[in-house]
């Protein structure tokens, strides 16, 4: 029995919220297992495009050997960024911290208004070095060359965070 004039609720029906209380779709461990997968499924084109970065920052440097402007310098940065994004994602730690080392040099120049092309050459060399196209580095040989580009980046003045340079 209604009385007369009260008013009567309407709940209109939620698809979404019917949807979230049905059971199905996919458990927490299927999700990574797929993103695992995806990412994995993007390693080649991945490692390609650091190719290609490797490849743009030797050609600024060469094109630009008697001196490398400020945008030069913030491309060669956005390279750098890149092969760190990359190298990290999947693993390859000595070209990350190369990379990493490059980033930092080239900060530094920016900072210091330095125009200098060969220092990046040189890091470029060590992007090569580490990439996954070359031959692994003994870990002799590799720290040989992180000590190199150490040296680069004390006489350019150039802050570094690389967990080598706190040892």
């Amino acid at each position: 029995m209604t009385q007369q004039g009260a008013a009567r609720v309407f709940h209109p029906r939620n698809i979404l919220q019917e949807l979230l209380s049905r059971p199905g779709g996919k458990d927490r461990d299927q999700c990574i297992t797929a993103a695992l997968e995806q990412i994995e499924s993007l390693r080649r084109p991945s490692l390609d495009a650091v190719d290609r970065a490797i490849a743009a920052i030797e050609t600024m440097a060469r094109e630009h050997a008697a001196g490398l402007s400020r945008l030069d310098l913030a491309n060669i940065l956005q390279q750098g960024d890149l092969i760190v994004s990359i190298a990290g994602t999947y693993g390859h730690a000595n070209l990350d911290m190369a990379a990493r080392s490059l980033c930092d040099l080239a900060h530094a120049l920016i900072e210091k208004e330095r125009h200098d092309a060969e220092p990046i050459v040189v890091h470029a060399r060590a992007l090569r070095l580490f990439s996954s196209r070359a031959q692994p580095l003994t870990q002799a040989e590799a720290e040989l060359v992180f000590a190199e580009l150490a040296r680069f980046r004390a006489h350019f003045g150039a802050t570094c965070l690389l967990a080598a340079d706190t040892e």
